[in-house]
């Protein structure tokens, strides 16, 4: 228990972020949607990366209430190759100590908060994410200094879930 203490203290003390502007779940069809629609309906990205082709992924978060972050990949003409939600359990799972941040930002999109500790020169970052049965979870990836996962931790969100 002692291994998560820096976590859980962390985010005790940590304030909620933005998000995108994002009403309900985006209506794009790849191969014919275009930058221009993805802008009109889902807003301004919390985050975009540059991809090897010359194309660009743009996540869209329902984050700091929502639990949903969609991908939408463009392609290097300005039309929509694909959208998919990323904050899934197969997505979160994939998640290891040692990956890059780049990496977990890359597959999971922006956190929803991530909270420097000046003490152990690590972030943390902070994921909400629901099962494929509905049970709200939430994981916490401490962060070194350099860019590397060092600790993962998840638990059931239970400030998120009715209590029993």
């Amino acid at each position: 228990m002692k291994k998560c203490s820096g976590i859980v203290a962390a985010v005790a003390v940590v304030t909620l972020a933005g998000c995108a502007s994002m009403p309900g779940t985006p209506k794009l069809e790849p191969g014919k949607s275009t930058a221009q629609d993805v802008a009109k309906q889902m807003g301004k990205p919390a985050m975009e990366r540059a991809r090897p082709d010359g194309g660009k992924v743009q996540y869209f978060t329902t984050l700091p209430v929502g639990r949903e972050t969609y991908a939408v990949t463009l392609g290097a003409d300005g039309v929509v190759r694909g959208m998919e939600q990323r904050l899934t359990q197969d997505n979160v799972q994939k998640v290891k100590v040692g990956m890059k941040k780049e990496e977990v930002l890359q597959l999971l999109g922006p956190p929803r908060q991530e909270t420097p500790n000046d003490r152990t020169q690590e972030s943390i970052l902070e994921y909400p994410w629901t099962t494929g049965n509905g049970r709200k979870r939430i994981s916490w990836l401490s962060v070194t200094a350099d860019g590397v996962v060092r600790e993962v931790v998840e638990r059931e969100d239970f400030a998120a879930e009715p209590s029993e």
